[in-house]
């Protein structure tokens, strides 16, 4: 028979709960380990200190600091050429005023495209649309019957 702790009342070791107040039969046990919470409370210590060291050594950078990806984009000739395919002829050619020329004539549909850039510029820039033959610009409407893929 064992004693009750609340009521001091007497039951049968077999019982769950005593049966004149109603407390747990268990007995509590008053050697409690504290040891896993311990090492919890250390390991989150230790993270919110390594936590704080990273954040000091590499400190967050403004949105204004932050240079997007964006790829330059390509020079006028190399987007009719990506746009139309290869032409039938390129070619280029320097000036003396520091000028160069470039030209693509796409024989098929009757069209000869005239780049240029400066010597301090890398960027071919669009300067004529011509009818390969009379060399007269095309105007754009007839530019878009004769080579569609040129039109932006």
């Amino acid at each position: 028979m064992l004693s009750c702790s609340t009521c001091n009342g007497s039951y049968d070791s077999s019982a769950l709960f005593c049966p004149n107040c109603g407390a747990s039969a268990r007995r509590s046990s008053t050697n409690r380990s504290y040891s896993g919470s311990l090492f919890l409370g250390i390991g989150l210590v230790a993270l919110v200190i390594v936590w704080n060291v990273i954040s000091t050594l590499t400190p967050p950078q403004p949105a204004s600091d932050i240079k997007a990806a964006t790829p330059e984009p390509p020079d006028d000739a190399a987007i009719l050429i990506a746009k139309c395919g290869a032409p039938d002829t390129d070619k280029s050619s320097g000036t003396a005023v520091q000028t160069e020329t470039r030209s693509l004539v796409y024989q098929k549909a009757r069209v000869k495209a005239v780049f240029f850039r400066s010597e301090s510029s890398q960027k071919w820039k669009t300067k004529a649309m011509l009818d390969p033959k009379t060399l007269k610009p095309i105007p754009a409407g007839r530019l878009a019957k004769r080579l569609p893929c040129s039109v932006r």
